[in-house]
């Protein structure tokens, strides 16, 4: 095979160790790739925040395009197959980061303790890879879950107990988890408009870590003027150029970092490697190796109770409140410029999996351990 021009986002990781032997490895920002960038390449590696669409593609020479995201709403499939253009992405990938990210705002709340002790029901809206994996974990936490995702209950309808939409809108917390749509039997942009999101309690905690124009940015703002709600937004609508006031009235504000842990990131160049490898009939000879495991110990504390002690952990895990911080300090003037730096120069956050927690004996805390995907060391 002929050495390939291979072009990858500045922010993907393992790259090099990854496509290195098939070809020259040139790294761009991911908000500022142009057409003429594009002249002689083969192989083109995205995130989320590159549009491709005929603009970017027209006349290029392009065989190949992976996105290391889970969302496709940034990529024209249909001019993709029209052209002959292979296309992958990953599904899945940083599932687990996002979940992650969603306990870490829950327990920074104050809201896991009122779910683990069933006070309060948790509603997911989109049962796909995250929001399904979210669903798995808080049912073996005992915590109580409606659940709504139209297009899954149909081919699903025994998966679980399928709530409607406005049952979810009348729940404690809502989660947010569902691709941007715009057109079809249930488009999600704006899925919660100014109607919809009237209808929330307003003592509600609302987090958005899917996309931003899925919540109406102006009508969340005007009515958070009016009600109690605490708000998690991780994607904005308009990124980089997000909503300033929004941005410093919300509970935790962060620049859509929810799937950046290192194994999701890690993952998803992986993912689009192995699809990569099928379309160029590679072989087997570059075999991915999985992440070695190096477990961080972290210690239960036997004079908190089960909420106290999982909240603990999680923050060590994960102090999302640093993050906000960041977001929330930056100068009007610099919003735009700092919200892609911090997502460039993110931190190495790890996921619950790549900690071992010790000290703990009880097997209903265990148990709970585990479903949160946390590694127990037995006594």
């Amino acid at each position: 095979m002929q050495p390939l021009m291979i072009l990858a986002d500045e922010n993907m990781l393992n790259v090099e160790t990854l496509f290195s032997n098939y070809g020259k490895i040139k790294r761009f920002n991911g908000r500022n790739l142009r057409r003429e960038d594009l002249d002689q390449v083969d192989v083109l590696l995205i995130r989320s925040i590159t549009k491709v669409d005929q603009n970017l593609l027209e006349n290029c020479s392009l065989k190949f395009i992976g996105s290391a995201t889970i969302g496709t709403d940034h990529v024209n499939l249909d001019y993709l197959n029209s052209h002959q253009i292979s296309f992958a992405h990953a599904p899945g990938c940083n599932a687990g980061s996002v979940v992650q990210y969603v306990f870490a705002a829950l327990a920074q709340s104050g809201r896991l303790t009122e779910l683990l002790c069933g006070n309060q029901k948790l509603g997911i809206i989109g049962a796909g890879n995250v929001g399904g994996l979210l669903f798995k974990v808080c049912h073996q936490l005992g915590i109580s879950i409606c659940i709504y995702d139209p297009f899954r209950a149909m081919v699903e309808p025994e998966w679980t107990s399928w709530s409607t939409l406005d049952e979810v809108l009348n729940c404690d917390v809502l989660s947010l988890h569902v691709p941007l749509t715009h057109d079809g039997a249930y488009p999600t942009y704006h899925l919660l408009d100014g109607q919809k999101l009237a209808q929330i309690s307003k003592d509600s905690f609302i987090i958005n870590s899917s996309r931003g124009a899925v919540i109406d940015s102006k009508s969340l703002f005007n009515l958070m003027q009016h009600k109690s709600w605490q708000v998690a937004l991780d994607v904005w609508e308009n990124e980089p150029n997000i909503d300033y006031d929004l941005c410093q009235s919300v509970t935790l504000a962060t620049s859509h970092i929810a799937g950046y842990s290192v194994e999701g990131k890690t993952k998803g160049t992986e993912m689009i490697y192995e699809k990569f490898v099928q379309f160029f009939k590679i072989g087997e000879t570059d075999k991915i190796k999985p992440m070695e495991s190096k477990w961080s110990d972290l210690t239960w504390n036997v004079s908190l109770n089960l909420a106290q002690n999982l909240a603990h952990l999680i923050l060590s895990t994960y102090p999302i409140e640093k993050d906000s911080l960041q977001l929330k300090s930056l100068h009007q003037s610099q919003l735009a410029q700092g919200f892609d730096q911090l997502r460039k120069n993110y931190w190495q956050r790890s996921e619950f999996n790549q900690y071992r927690v010790c000290g703990v004996k009880d097997a209903h805390h265990i148990r709970c351990l585990k479903a949160l995907g946390f590694q127990v060391k037995l006594i």
